[in-house]
C-alpha cells in the first residue's frame, strides 16, 4: 500500500513538472513569436520613416530575451534611432516629475520640473535633425501641454482658495499665495473664466490685477471697519512693500485705499474735536506715507491744515491767558511737529502774568509766599522770587526756550516779618542776583524799614547787607546810601555803606540828609517851627544841657545826642516851639537882646583903627565885667531863647 502511494506521488510530481515545462515552452514560443513579429513590424515602420513606432518596436524586441534573433540588426537600428529613445526617456521623466509635484501640491518642485522641461525642450529644438517631426509627435503623445496646463490651473485654484481663506478668517499673516500666483507662467494663466483677448502676458496681468485688487480692497476695508487704524495702515504699507519686493508695480489701488480709509477716520476726529485721536492717527499716517515715499496726499494736506488751525487756537488761548489749556494743546500737538517755540512762548507769558508759575514749574510742592516777579532783566525774559514758611528764599528765572532754573537758601526773616521782596537790579548780576527782603514798619524803630540784601547763587544765599531806613540807593561805585527818615519831627540821615572784599556791606559814614532841611538864616529860627531847618552860627558855650549858639538876634539853645563843640557850625534840627530861660550873665555873656545899635557901633569903632584894621590891644567890655561878672554898662537880665532839637552838626 505504501509503495502504491509513493508511486502515485512520484507520478503526480512528474505530471506537474511536465505541465510547467509545457507552459514555459509555450511562453517561450510566444515570446519568440512576438520578438520576430516586433522586428518585422519595426522594419516596416522604419521603411515608412515612422521613427517613433520603429524605435518603440526595436526597443521591445531588444528587451525580449526569449530568443536571440537579429540582435546585431536590432542594436544597429536602435543606435541609429537613439535620439528618439533619449527624447522618449526625457518625456517620461519630465512627465513623472511634474505629475508627482502636482499630486503632492509642491509648487516649488513643480516650477523646478517645469524649468527642466523647458530647458530640455529648447535643447531638443536646437538639434534640428531628421527626427524633428517625431519629437513633436512624441511630446503630443505624452500630453505634456495638457499635463503642465492642468498642473498650473490646479495650483492657481489652490492659491485663490488660500487668499479667500485669509479673508474668511481675517488672518493675513501668510499671503504667499499672492506671490505664487505671480510665478505662474503667462502661457498657462488662461482658464475657462479668463478673457481670450490680448496676449498671454496681457491676460495674466489683467487677471492678477483684478484678483489682487479685489483681495486687497476687501482686506483693507474690513481692517478699517474694525477701527484698528494702526493695523489698517500697517497692512497697507506691508502690502505695498511686498509688491515692490516681488517686482509688482501695478498696485496703485493701495495708495487710493489708504488715503480713502485714513481720510474718513481723520475727518471724524476733526468733526468730533477729538484732538488726541487726530494727532495719533495723523502721526500714524505720516509714518506710513514716509515708508511709502508718499510726498503728497489729500490726507497729508488735511493734516497740515488742521495742525495749523490747532496751533492758532493754542496761540489765541495764550493771548487770552488760558495758559494751561494752551500748553496742553501744544504738548498734544508735539508729535506732529516742533512746538517748542509755542510752548516756550506760553510758559513765558504764564510766568510773566503769574510769577508763581515759574517757581511751581520747578517744584509744585512748595507753598510759595510773597511771590513777585519781573521781565526782561539781563538775559532772562522772566524772573520770580518768593519765600516759604520754612524761612527759605527762592529766586528763579526762565530762559527764552522756557527752561527754568531756581535757586534757594535760608534767610533770617520769617514769613510774618516779611513785607515784600524785590530784585536790586543795580547790585545784581546774571550769575548773582541780589534780592531785597523788606521787613514791615514795626521791625525797626520809627517809620523806617529794614532792608536785608541777599546775594543768590546756585550754591545758596549770602547775606550782604542789613540796612535800616526809609529807602536806599546804589551809587555808580556800588556803595549804598541809606535814607533814614526823620523821627519825632526831626530831619533824616544819610548813612553810607561800602562792601568789603567778600561783598558784605558795612556802614562807613553818616551825615544829615540835606535834602530834608530848609536852609534859613540863624535869626529866623522862630519863624520855622516844627520843620527841619539848617542854619549856621557860632556855638559860644557847651554845657550839660547841650550848647548855646549866638546869632545876630540873640542866643539859641541846642539840644540832642551830639558831641557839641565851640566854634562856627552848621546845625540841622527842628524848632518845636519850645523856649527856655537863659541868663547871659551865667556865662559872662552880654544880653544881646538889650544891646543898642549905638553900643554896637561904638564898640566897632573902638575896635578899628583909622586905617580900617583891627586894634590888637582892644578888649571888649563884656569880656571883663564888674564884681557881678557883668560889663559895667550892661544890666543883669534873663532872656527867653528858642530851643532847637539838633540831629547833627557840621
Amino acid at each position: 500500500m505504501r509503495s502504491i502511494l509513493r508511486w502515485l506521488a512520484l507520478r503526480n510530481l512528474l505530471l506537474i513538472g511536465l505541465a510547467i515545462l509545457l507552459v514555459l515552452l509555450g511562453m517561450k514560443g510566444i515570446g519568440m513569436y512576438h520578438k520576430i513579429q516586433a522586428v518585422q513590424a519595426a522594419d516596416r515602420y522604419y521603411a515608412q520613416q515612422q521613427w517613433m513606432q520603429a524605435e518603440s518596436l526595436y526597443r521591445a524586441a531588444r528587451d525580449n530575451s526569449y530568443i536571440r534573433y537579429e540582435e546585431a540588426h536590432i542594436q544597429a537600428r536602435l543606435d541609429e534611432l537613439q535620439p528618439i529613445t533619449a527624447w522618449n526617456d526625457t518625456l517620461s521623466a519630465s512627465a513623472s516629475r511634474l505629475q508627482a509635484a502636482a499630486d503632492t501640491g509642491q509648487f516649488d518642485a513643480y516650477l523646478s520640473a517645469y524649468a527642466i522641461w523647458l530647458q530640455q525642450q529648447e535643447q531638443q529644438q536646437a538639434r534640428q535633425d531628421r527626427f524633428e517631426n517625431e519629437y513633436a509627435k512624441m511630446t503630443k503623445q505624452y500630453n505634456m501641454e495638457l499635463l503642465i496646463g492642468q498642473g498650473f490651473s490646479d495650483f492657481r485654484t489652490q492659491f485663490t482658495e488660500s487668499l479667500q481663506h485669509n479673508l474668511d478668517t481675517g488672518n493675513y499673516t501668510d499671503e504667499s499665495a499672492k506671490w505664487n500666483l505671480l510665478r505662474i507662467p503667462a502661457a498657462y494663466w488662461l482658464t475657462s473664466g479668463s478673457s481670450s483677448k490680448g496676449t498671454a502676458a496681457d491676460r495674466q496681468q489683467l487677471g492678477i490685477k483684478q484678483q489682487f485688487k479685489q483681495y486687497d480692497t476687501t482686506k483693507l476695508k474690513r481692517l478699517a471697519a474694525t477701527g484698528d487704524f494702526d493695523a489698517f495702515l500697517s497692512n497697507a504699507v506691508s502690502t505695498r512693500q511686498a509688491y515692490e519686493q516681488h517686482a509688482y508695480r501695478d498696485e496703485d489701488w493701495i495708495t487710493s485705499l489708504m488715503n480713502t480709509g485714513a481720510q474718513n477716520v481723520i475727518a471724524k476726529d476733526i468733526q468730533s474735536q477729538q484732538t488726541a485721536n487726530f494727532v495719533r492717527h495723523a502721526v500714524s499716517f505720516r509714518n506710513a506715507a514716509t515708508q511709502l515715499a508718499l510726498s503728497s496726499s489729500p490726507v497729508l494736506a488735511t493734516i497740515d491744515q488742521q495742525l495749523s488751525s490747532l496751533q492758532e487756537q493754542a496761540f489765541t488761548m495764550t493771548t487770552e491767558k488760558k495758559f494751561s489749556e494752551a500748553l496742553q494743546l501744544y504738548e498734544t500737538l508735539s508729535p506732529l511737529g516742533d512746538m517748542t517755540s509755542g510752548i516756550a512762548r506760553t510758559k513765558l507769558a504764564w510766568a510773566s502774568d503769574q510769577p508763581v508759575y515759574l517757581l511751581q514749574s520747578s517744584n509744585a510742592s512748595v507753598a510759595y509766599e510773597h511771590t513777585v516777579g519781573g521781565t526782561d532783566w539781563q538775559a532772562f525774559p522772566v524772573y520770580a522770587m518768593a519765600t516759604d514758611n520754612n524761612n527759605r528764599l527762592f529766586f528763579g528765572h526762565m530762559d527764552r526756550d522756557g527752561a527754568v532754573s531756581v535757586w534757594s537758601g535760608q534767610i533770617e526773616q520769617n514769613a510774618a516779618q516779611i513785607q515784600q521782596l524785590s530784585l536790586d537790579t543795580a547790585l545784581s548780576t546774571a550769575d548773582k542776583p541780589v534780592i531785597t527782603v523788606q521787613s514791615p514798619a514795626d521791625a525797626v524803630e520809627g517809620s523806617n524799614r529794614l532792608f536785608s540784601l541777599y546775594a543768590v547763587t546756585p550754591n545758596g544765599l549770602q547775606a550782604i547787607a542789613s540796612l535800616a531806613g526809609a529807602s536806599y540807593e546804589v551809587l555808580p561805585d556800588r556803595s549804598i546810601i541809606v535814607h533814614v527818615a526823620p523821627q519825632d519831627g526831626g530831619a533824616g540821615q544819610l548813612n553810607t555803606y561800602t562792601a568789603n572784599a567778600d561783598g558784605v556791606y558795612s556802614q562807613t559814614d553818616s551825615r544829615a540828609d540835606d535834602s530834608a532841611y530848609r536852609e534859613i538864616d540863624a535869626g529866623e529860627i522862630e519863624g520855622h517851627a516844627n520843620e527841619p531847618i539848617a542854619f549856621t552860627a557860632e556855638i559860644v558855650a557847651v554845657d550839660d544841657g547841650g550848647a548855646i549858639m549866638r546869632t545876630e538876634r540873640g542866643y539859641v539853645r541846642l539840644r540832642g545826642g551830639i558831641n557839641f563843640y565851640t566854634g562856627t557850625v552848621k546845625a540841622y534840627g527842628v524848632f518845636n516851639g519850645e523856649y527856655e530861660e537863659f541868663s547871659p550873665a551865667s556865662l559872662n555873656f552880654p544880653p544881646l537882646s538889650s544891646a543898642t545899635s549905638t553900643d554896637s557901633e561904638n564898640a566897632t569903632d573902638e575896635a578899628t583903627e583909622t586905617n580900617g584894621t583891627p586894634d590888637e590891644s582892644f578888649e571888649p567890655q563884656y569880656g571883663l565885667g564888674n564884681e557881678n561878672g557883668l560889663p559895667d554898662n550892661r544890666p543883669a537880665v534873663n532872656e527867653r531863647i528858642p530851643v532847637v532839637e539838633v540831629q547833627s552838626i557840621q
